[in-house]
């Protein structure tokens, strides 16, 4: 046994950082739908549909369904804005968080998220509760953007992972098991936000529903002190300097064996692809399934969410049982042809006889999708020290911010223009990008050297972690 493992520290409990996530990741569920339906319901002048029996066989030159498309495109403009007033500032605070975590511990890379996010839904509930205005929405999702943001969170608890497994397929499936907490939390939040809102009725459901993301926060923030720290504090450290971020390109950079840095950082531009792709159309089905010829109720909009969000928890029950049979990389290119075949039966959904129905095939067909991101992230953890296990996840998570930025521009401007004629082609375009990341995932795999090597261990790394090693 080396000795980074006799240094690694036991938790109090072999469930950690699971329940924070989870709770977390209901209130940010929860939050995307109540936000954007009522601000298409704002926008809209009350024109959400309300109940099962709305109908979508209207003429399209009625000034009512004219009045729903430019509704449609005003309120892609302001998920454009909302996303960048969050996710510019997170892009690089998910990064340097990460880093501070390697250096002054996990729990203060998570706790500074858990604060904004506490902020920012007290600001939501508030512009939702006492009709502010849009534009304070900007500030509150900037306030959440400069903690990090979700991206933060979930970058910190997988390391937090990263911390107390030894790589491996056991990493892979705890990191999996991380990621279905997505889902579990997707099935809880789109589904009790749907029948919520639908419940209470507008307004009343969107105003309950926001201190009910408030409640999420508190919960988070107390969780957080039971937990155990994993990642020692270094001494004789300041919080900011440029060693932080020179640590984060050395990561990267530091030619250490033939071909590792043309893996990680293929392997970065593929995750930014696909997730970035993924988060953005994600977004944009609501939208998607609220006008004609869908007309879906706050309730199906949920179900609809939820189903999606099963497909973590295929997921990691796939990686469980495949493990040891099948690739990494061959569960990959399988997670990459579910997502491709779903986002194009999509874009065509509205063409069939029955819509709905081809709408809720859709998380059937991607029920793979969610393979990616933890298998991509336990490829490339393999690839640093374990110092530097924050580093590579904050990068990774940060990507989402990016790719958030960069595709929510590209698909809301396109969603906006093509709203007239083709409102599914954004999801065709999505479907193309996640083929060229595929093609990227197909080089790395080319280079992959034959022969299994250790992961990554360096004396100087070792000798720190037992400088710092906590006494448990």
């Amino acid at each position: 046994m080396s000795v980074g493992e006799n240094t690694r520290v036991k938790p109090w409990c072999p469930v950690t950082v699971e329940p924070l996530l989870l709770v977390g990741m209901i209130g940010l569920v929860a939050s995307s739908p109540t936000y954007y339906q009522y601000i298409y319901n704002v926008l809209g002048n009350g024109t959400l549909p309300t109940n099962a029996s709305s109908s979508c066989d209207v003429n399209v030159s009625d000034p009512a369904y004219q009045r729903q498309l430019k509704a449609q495109a005003e309120s892609a403009q302001w998920q454009l804005y909302l996303t960048l007033a969050l996710s510019i500032p997170g892009a690089l605070s998910t990064v340097a968080l990460g880093t501070l975590s390697d250096t002054f511990g996990r729990k203060v890379g998570l706790l500074v998220p858990l604060v904004g996010g506490l902020l920012s839904a007290v600001a939501g509930a508030v512009i939702v509760n006492f009709s502010f205005p849009l534009e304070v929405m900007l500030a509150g999702n900037f306030v959440y953007g400069l903690s990090g943001s979700w991206t933060a969170l979930f970058g910190g608890c997988s390391a937090y992972i990263a911390d107390i497994t030894d790589p491996g397929k056991q990493r892979t499936f705890r990191v999996a098991l991380l990621e279905s907490g997505v889902g579990i939390s997707s099935l809880v939040g789109e589904i009790g936000t749907g029948y919520w809102i639908q419940l209470g009725g507008i307004p009343r459901g969107f105003k309950e529903v926001t201190w009910g993301i408030v409640g999420c926060s508190v919960f988070c923030l107390l969780y957080l002190f039971t937990l155990k720290e994993t990642r020692p504090r270094v001494k004789k450290e300041t919080p900011l300097s440029c060693s932080h971020f020179r640590r984060c390109f050395n990561a990267f950079y530091e030619k250490r064996y033939e071909g590792r840095r043309r893996k990680l950082l293929l392997g970065t531009l593929a995750y930014l692809l696909v997730i970035g792709s993924a988060i953005t159309t994600s977004n944009l089905i609501i939208l998607y399934v609220l006008a004609p010829p869908f007309c879906f109720t706050s309730d199906l909009v949920g179900l609809l969410k939820a189903a999606l969000g099963a497909s973590f928890i295929v997921s990691v029950i796939f990686i469980r049982v495949f493990n040891s049979c099948v690739s990494e990389f061959a569960m990959l290119m399988i997670a990459f042809a579910s997502f491709i075949a779903g986002s194009i039966l999509l874009a065509f959904a509205g063409d069939f006889s029955h819509p709905e129905i081809a709408v809720f095939m859709v998380p059937v067909v991607m029920s793979l999708r969610a393979i990616i991101p933890p298998v991509l992230k336990t490829i490339m953890s393999r690839e640093v020290l374990p110092s530097e296990q924050g580093i590579i996840f904050a990068v990774l998570t940060s990507m989402d911010s990016v790719g958030n930025v960069i595709f929510t521009l590209l698909f809301n401007t396109i969603y906006s223009s093509t709203v007239g004629f083709m409102r599914g082609f954004v999801f065709l375009l999505a479907a193309g990008i996640a083929l060229v990341a595929a093609a990227i995932i197909g080089i790395m795999q080319y280079y992959e050297p034959k022969a299994d090597y250790q992961p990554l261990s360096l004396p100087e790394d070792l000798e720190e972690s037992g400088k710092n090693q906590i006494n448990t």
